[in-house]
């Protein structure tokens, strides 16, 4: 291959009839490769034929011919040409190129990797380094010459690597337009899809449609737009506002609808939630939140999974930590927004914490907590109301060290003094005292081996190790000065009671190691840990309470089991059991679990999918409760690929309340957690 380097500015004359001044002054060498590279010194052009490569700053241009103009700095790449600049590839019929600019005009574009995105257009132009004019264009995530679905504009602006601006956009599936959109910014550091459609049909809402458009703005102010119709409940909208400030980042919701034929007076039912977080400096955060509602069940009703499972009773609050070298101040106050709700109010509530300070270089440590606090118990639906001023102390010593070289014993004592403006009976002014001492104590023991026949407990292996922690702890709180019942209940400072139990606890791991030199590997094959209380403070005498029982085997890479359970040593029964089974193939996975409660439940679960080749898998769920002994759910569903979506087909029968549910979900490989949905029985969305 003939290879030409031409550099426009000269101190010696390259060619003859070039004279120094009519060279043009740029910033870098061009490097122009080609098959056949040809110089013609009066015209000062440049013209290269056959797989020609031009680099300048950071930008390549390949074409199958590529002239270039010295004087006005120009190069016109023609036949199969293609533009790659900061990782994203143009392609087009023809490319005019102006080195000084840095810029370029593509007719008939195309583009591939813009973030996730590809495009086609009739022409682009790049009016700013790394930014394009694209006109009549679309755009899409999949990669056919005819893409399955696209968001056709009118103009299509492309800022490589931050975002892309589109107007008068119709969302297409195939040549089926869905959906207008006037205006579209999308962030490519975005990965989520800009809009969501989910329609459906369901007893409690009959026929719906649920829409919802992602808006960006810029880096510090973006978020969605809701527009949601339901038949029997009307129609609904609200926004989700994220935004950034010099005080701090946070998110505005609202959701509000008037809905027909509602038991709620005036028909509003709303939700309006609110989110901050600043950091003034490295050693101070304040967070705040609000949240109102119009009623109780408003998010039940709506907001089901993503809010209502999560948290049934938002908090509004502001909090305020500052930390010290040696101590943490803290500022907490708790405001009841929902009168429907029973919520202890904290108006304010003031504390400071120091953990762990040593004295001196000695081994005593020393912590302490004070906290002052106005407290009040706020009934639901009621002015019935408890309230109380309450200042509490606590200050602990204790002592860490190892003895004998392998045993960890760290005694502490304490001392816990509360003060409350009043008790249960409205006595003002009463002081509680409660002593406080205990330990903890462990040590770890080691095997280390080498398995016979390079097995050890099924796995391949050329060593193993066995690590044993036997863990004892001894907890004591004297009889409070006065009683929990005597006191009004606001959070655990209140309950404090007389406590005498030890807890013991026993840790075994099991790790092997494969492989020799840079290839040694590790990893846990087996755990098993075991706990258990005997307290002292029973009526009738002292007792064994709850043993607890976790284990995890993993013999092979795709097989792996796991177990928990809670034993009941008094009475020598289990309260609750699980065991889990996974194997995992390369074109299948099964699962096998089972569930006890004592005297409530046992179910069996079993779950298998099948890939039967690149487009097709399968997936069968059931499960089984032997208490009732019947199937309580059962789930088929198939997985299509669609090359730039996935769609999934899924038939659940559901014996508990009788429903039969069928289900529709496409999703777009770009953005996996927004799916379309199409279903006749679905959970409403949440945020």
């Amino acid at each position: 291959m003939y290879r030409l380097i031409l550099i426009f500015v000269l101190t010696t004359t390259v060619f003859s009839g070039i004279c120094c001044a009519e060279q043009m002054a740029l910033k870098e060498p061009i490097t122009v490769n080609g098959d056949k590279v040809e110089y013609d010194p009066e015209e000062k052009v440049m013209v290269g034929t056959g797989n020609v490569e031009v680099l300048y700053e950071g930008m390549a241009l390949y074409a199958d011919k590529i002239t270039v103009w010295l004087d006005e700095q120009q190069a016109l790449a023609q036949g199969n040409v293609r533009l790659v600049r900061d990782e994203t590839t143009f392609y087009g019929e023809e490319i005019s190129y102006y080195f000084e600019e840095n810029k370029g005009k593509i007719i008939e574009p195309s583009f591939e990797k813009h973030g996730p995105w590809y495009g086609k257009g009739v022409e682009a132009e790049e009016y700013e380094k790394s930014k394009y004019l694209i006109k009549k264009a679309y755009i899409t995530t999949c990669d056919l010459e005819e893409p399955h679905y696209k968001l056709q504009a009118k103009t299509v602006k492309a800022y490589i690597g931050d975002k892309i601006i589109a107007k008068n956009v119709i969302f297409y599936v195939r040549n089926i337009p869905l959906l207008y959109l006037p205006y579209l910014k999308y962030s490519l550091k975005d990965k989520k899809m800009p809009f969501m459609i989910i329609p459906g049909n369901n007893d409690d809402w009959g026929w719906y449609l649920l829409n919802s458009y992602r808006y960006y703005l810029n880096d510090n102010s973006k978020g969605r737009i809701r527009l949601d119709y339901r038949e029997k409940k009307g129609i609904a909208h609200g926004v989700d506002h994220e935004y950034k400030t010099a005080f701090g980042d946070g998110i505005i919701k609202y959701y509000y609808m008037n809905e027909k034929d509602s038991e709620f007076s005036d028909n509003d039912r709303f939700k309006v939630n609110f989110r901050h977080h600043w950091q003034p400096d490295s050693a101070t955060s304040i967070y705040t939140e609000y949240n109102k509602m119009s009623d109780i069940d408003f998010l039940k009703d709506y907001f089901y999974e993503k809010e209502y499972e999560k948290d049934p009773d938002p908090q509004t609050y502001f909090y305020l930590i500052r930390r010290l070298p040696y101590a943490t101040l803290n500022l907490n106050i708790n405001k009841r927004a929902n009168h429907f709700f029973t919520e202890v109010e904290r108006l304010p509530e003031v504390g400071m914490d120091i953990s762990d300070l040593r004295i001196k270089d000695s081994n005593f440590y020393y912590s302490s907590q004070v906290y002052f606090s106005n407290l009040t118990n706020k009934t639901a639906n009621s002015d019935s109301d408890d309230d109380v001023w309450r200042f509490d102390t606590y200050n602990e010593f204790s002592h860490a060290k190892r003895y004998f070289g392998f045993l960890n014993f760290s005694p502490y004592i304490g001392i816990r003094q509360t003060f409350f403006s009043k008790n249960i009976d409205g006595d003002e002014h009463k002081i509680r005292g409660a002593f406080y001492t205990g330990f903890d104590t462990s040590t770890k023991l080691y095997k280390v081996g080498v398995p016979k026949g390079e097995k050890f407990l099924f796995a391949e292996a050329n060593a193993y190790r066995h690590t044993i922690t036997p863990i004892l702890r001894y907890s004591y709180v004297a009889e409070p000065t006065m009683l929990r019942t005597t006191l009004m209940q606001f959070d655990e400072i209140d309950e404090i009671d007389k406590k005498n139990k030890i807890t013991l606890a026993l840790e075994n791991l099991w790790q092997i190691k494969t492989g020799e030199g840079d290839d040694v590997k590790k990893r846990d094959i087996l755990s098993f840990d075991a706990s258990a209380d005997y307290d002292f403070k029973i009526a009738g005498g002292s007792k064994w309470g709850e043993a607890t029982l976790e284990s995890a085997y993993m013999p092979l890479d795709w097989l792996g089991f796991t177990s928990e359970a809670k034993y009941d040593l008094h009475p020598g029964y289990f309260n609750t059991a699980s065991l889990d089974m996974v194997l995992n193939q390369d074109r299948w996975q099964l699962g096998i679990g089972q569930r006890y409660e004592r005297d409530t439940s046992s179910q069996t679960t079993a779950e298998f999918k099948y890939r039967i080749n690149e487009k097709w898998q399968f997936r069968v769920y059931q499960r089984y409760d032997f208490q009732n002994s019947c199937s309580e759910r059962q789930e088929l569903t198939i997985y299509r690929d669609l090359h730039c979506w996935d769609a999934k087909f899924s038939f659940v029968n559901n014996r508990l309340d009788g429903n039969k549910s069928f289900f529709v979900v496409f999703t777009i490989k770009a953005f996996p957690q927004h799916p379309f949905r199409f279903s006749q029985s679905y959970n409403p969305p949440g945020s």
